[in-house]
């Protein structure tokens, strides 16, 4: 039909199924048809009477578009898809077109491979319970038949009773409308392959099922030999696997799709130079496009053209032999096989088919014979894609012949066809080359997903085993890009390899991590598994990686936590044990433990004996003190540099060992074998920690659920990584109340104190033990200081690491101590930062000069700053660096150096 400038176009019809399941045509009569139905038909009626196509003419045919209106009520019938398919194949060829299909829900979802979460609504609940003809995706099967859904699977109670919004369907529809309309003007629709993939879905329809009378026992019901697919629903996972060659993966923005090279092979008759599409009419114009065009429409959207080659038959005879000669020649990254091939040996009746492509690779790949030999990456496989309209064609003929399509020397992937399925070839096809990538590139999803399949089942677990496995699969991986790396480059090799081991080796984020992985499993294979807080900030990521690689650390830290959690309720068992047994003596040795459990003192009154040889403790366990019947401690090959507490606490203690520590390094006697040399060696010690002069720092790390989650383990890594040495004692506290607070602070006597957490110009937040906010004002913590000398007797510097405590922090200074607060909101980068420097410099400065730290730790902060700006870009886990913030230092109430940052 043609419009008023005599313009090609489309004619649109609208249809209803009658109570007989016939379709009826939806005119402006049958209103009491079409009632559910008449505000989108006239909306569309308005806007889609005529559909402009290109200023061509497609032969004699006269194209139209033929929109249904179905019922949920009609889906349940079983003749509805009986009677659809028995019109459909009535229908001449010379008349033959596109059916929309319109219905109320997003049923092309159910039931589709991966299932997703956001399928699992109230809605999608309701249509899968109900009789839905397991054919049901036919309907959206191919160019022929799509599906458009008036409203999405969903959990709103307000699009359960169909109220959506009218634009949301209008651009869903118009979007089919264009992929409908450039169909047609490539002349798809009038192919030959076109024509026959209808006909044989519609008789696939109407016979792979089971008749009644053979299906009892409900087989009839629910077997369905055959299996259709949505096209709605792959367009949108192949929109997800396109997204993946497009991620930029480091500060140069670099993506594989700018990246990747490839050489391509299309076995195909249809594909050769100058070949249009075979049509069912006489006029060969009528199908504008070329298969080779249609199949590398993908990459032409997506990589350069530049990076890419592409090899097609001289012409349609004797495919095979003339692939294979190619094959000899060179080596190609990827071939596309297609089902039916052309004429073999020039005799129009006897064609090629594929397989006899694979057949002659499996047979000659066996000869020793040079002239059979084909060339191969150095991973020794062809990376094959079958093209054809049912993703298991090519495989499943394999599986006639009695040969498995999993060989050694093939990937085979399912496959598609660019002229009737387009998304689902589009998906098989990217699926396809992210998978050839993932021989080489550990993206973030495969990296994840060799974490989660080690083996690993943690009421048996051996955290040995779990890090060795887990270390050789990544070494795996690097060597397998230092070889692609290494390996020769000329004309015929492949230029794949190339490219995606120079991107791999380039891929900073990538490599920080894998390096971050081996560092943690370099650890667990030696035990380093006791002590969960040290262990969570000694292995929290330290590089700024990418977002993408987030998801990776969050689950390889929950698996360690679960080993802690697990090695933690052993020790505690063995302790419980010995408790119920009456055991009069413990042996930790070799454990690699850096504290004891918490429920050691319960032997206090029977433990004799403890022995804690070579281990990783830092500095004399405080539980020891709980054990008064104690008379053999052995802390030999520990890294022990400092002791604390009072030895007569433990009165019967006549053996005490610390040989091969730093601390027994300095002692005259480091094992003492009776009570007056244990009392020595404590006198001994006691002097020499005098004489370093041992400054305590006394650190608060608080992060309560109810407010914004702060990265106080990674400042007090930076801390501990700053204060590493004989001369400090870094004592942690975390998620503490103010009750806690106020006993830490008396009893320490520490030279530093620490808070980072949340505060604001009247209060700073601690948290109970429920986790939940305690908002305590600073007028009450201040009479800790101003109330009791002890508390600040040492006391020479407060670092308050909170938002807004500039005013506070300035009321503390007036008692001759240095204090640092903020005025404005420190972000978490910034925070971090500037404790890093400020403790690398009180490490380093003998005479403890605050305000030169105060000034390291400003410079720290702002190189920090600078760093992450460049980026110029989000990144998950780091917070925005928006805000004004002004640093302060203070000492007798008065400012002494600040720093502005805008």
């Amino acid at each position: 039909m043609s419009n008023d400038n005599n313009k090609p176009c489309f004619r649109v019809e609208f249809y209803l199924l009658n109570e007989n399941y016939q379709l009826v045509r939806y005119e402006d009569g049958l209103d009491d048809l079409a009632r559910p139905w008449r505000s989108y038909y006239n909306q569309l009626r308005k806007k889609y009477t005529q559909i402009p196509l290109a200023k061509k003419n497609i032969a004699k045919l006269n194209p139209s578009i033929r929109i249904l209106f179905l019922e949920p009520g009609k889906l349940n019938g079983k003749r509805m898809l009986d009677e659809l398919a028995r019109t459909e194949r009535n229908i001449p060829l010379d008349n033959l077109s596109p059916l929309i299909t319109i219905s109320n829900f997003d049923i092309m979802s159910l039931w589709s491979y991966p299932y997703e979460d956001e399928i699992r609504s109230a809605s999608a609940k309701m249509i899968r319970e109900s009789t839905l003809d397991t054919r049901y995706k036919f309907l959206d099967s191919s160019i022929w038949f799509r599906f458009v859904p008036i409203a999405p699977l969903t959990d709103d109670e307000e699009y359960q009773s169909l109220v959506i919004s009218a634009s949301n369907f209008q651009t869903r529809f118009s979007k089919l409308i264009k992929e409908i309309c450039e169909y047609w003007k490539n002349g798809l629709y009038i192919t030959n392959a076109a024509v026959a993939t209808r006909e044989l879905q519609l008789r696939l329809l109407l016979e792979s099922k089971l008749s009644k009378e053979v299906g009892k026992g409900g087989h009839a019901d629910a077997v369905t030999p055959f299996k259709f697919h949505s096209e709605s629903f792959l367009q949108k996972r192949a929109s997800q696997e396109i997204e993946f060659f497009h991620e930029t993966w480091n500060e140069e923005k670099n993506c594989i799709a700018n990246e990747c090279s490839l050489r391509l092979m299309i076995v195909d008759d249809q594909a050769c130079k100058g070949h249009k599409l075979s049509a069912i009419t006489e006029e060969s114009k009528d199908c504008t496009i070329s298969k080779k065009k249609l199949i590398m429409a993908p990459f032409y959207k997506i990589f350069k053209k530049e990076h890419f080659k592409v090899s097609v038959p001289s012409n349609d005879q004797d495919v095979i032999k003339k692939c294979l000669e190619k094959l000899r020649k060179n080596y190609f990254d990827l071939i596309f096989l297609d089902y039916l091939l052309g004429k073999r040996d020039n005799v129009e009746t006897n064609r090629e088919y594929g397989h006899e492509f694979l057949l002659n690779l499996l047979k000659d790949g066996k000869k020793k014979e040079a002239a059979y030999e084909y060339k191969r990456s150095f991973q020794g496989r062809f990376w094959i894609f079958s093209i054809s309209s049912f993703p298991f064609a090519l495989p499943d003929k394999l599986h006639q012949l009695g040969i498995s399509h999993l060989q050694n020397l093939w990937h085979l992937s399912y496959g598609g066809d660019p002229i009737t399925t387009p998304h689902l070839y589009n998906y098989y096809l990217f699926r396809f080359i992210k998978q050839k990538i993932s021989a080489y590139f550990l993206h973030p999803d495969l990296l994840l997903r060799i974490i989660k399949e080690n083996p690993v089942y943690l009421k048996k677990s051996n955290e040995k085993f779990w890090a060795e496995y887990l270390e050789n699969t990544i070494l795996h991986w690097r060597h397998r890009v230092d070889l692609a790396s290494r390996h020769a480059q000329d004309d015929d090799s492949s230029p794949f390899t190339e490219s995606i081991a120079w991107f791999c080796k380039k891929n900073v984020p990538l490599n920080k991590t894998l390096d971050l992985i081996l560092k943690i499993t370099s650890l667990m294979k030696d035990g380093y598994i006791g002590g969960s807080a040290f262990f969570t900030c000694e292995m929290e990521f330290e590089a700024p990686l990418l977002r993408q690689y987030k998801p990776v650390g969050d689950y390889l830290f929950k698996q360690i936590k679960a080993f802690q959690d697990k090695y933690i309720k052993d020790q505690s068992s063995r302790i419980q044990d010995a408790k119920i047994k009456g055991l009069r003596n413990l042996n930790f040795e070799y454990l690699k433990i850096y504290e004891l459990p918490l429920n050691i003192g319960d032997l206090s009154e029977s433990l004799n004996e403890l022995i804690l040889s070579r281990n990783h403790m830092l500095s004399f366990p405080k539980s020891i003190f709980s054990l008064k019947k104690l008379s053999r401690l052995h802390l030999d090959h520990n890294p022990i540099s400092t002791i604390a507490g009072d030895i007569n606490s433990l009165p019967r203690l006549t053996d005490l060992n610390l040989e091969n520590t730093p601390l027994g390094a300095k002692l005259t006697k480091p094992h003492a074998q009776n009570r007056e040399e244990v009392l020595q060696l404590w006198k001994e010690a006691i002097a020499i920690q005098k004489n370093i002069s041992i400054k305590k720092v006394l650190y608060f790390g608080l992060s309560p659920k109810d407010s914004e989650q702060l990265r106080v383990d990674r400042e007090f890594h930076q801390i501990r990584i700053a204060l590493k040495g004989e001369r400090f004692e870094l004592i942690p506290n975390f998620a503490v109340n103010y009750i806690d607070f106020q006993r830490e602070v008396l009893k320490s006597n520490a030279e530093i104190l620490h808070f980072s957490g949340h505060g604001n110009n009247q209060s700073l937040v601690f948290q109970e033990s429920s986790g939940t906010d305690q908002n305590v004002e600073f007028k009450t913590i201040i009479e800790v200081f101003f109330k009791n000398s002890f508390a600040r007797e040492n006391l020479q510097c407060i670092v308050l690491n909170a938002c807004k405590t500039n005013e506070q922090a300035k009321v503390l200074s007036s008692h001759g101590i240095y204090t640092i607060g903020m005025s404005g909101a420190i972000e978490d980068e910034r925070s971090i930062a500037f404790s890093g420097g400020f403790y690398n410099a009180v490490h380093l400065i003998e005479d403890q000069n605050f305000e030169d730290a105060f000034l390291m730790g400003i410079n720290a902060a702002r190189n920090e700053e600078n760093t992450l700006k460049k980026r110029k870009r989000d990144t998950t886990g780091f917070s925005y660096l928006s805000s004004r913030l002004t640093i302060h230092l203070y000492f007798d109430g008065e400012e002494i150096a600040s720093e502005v940052f805008k």
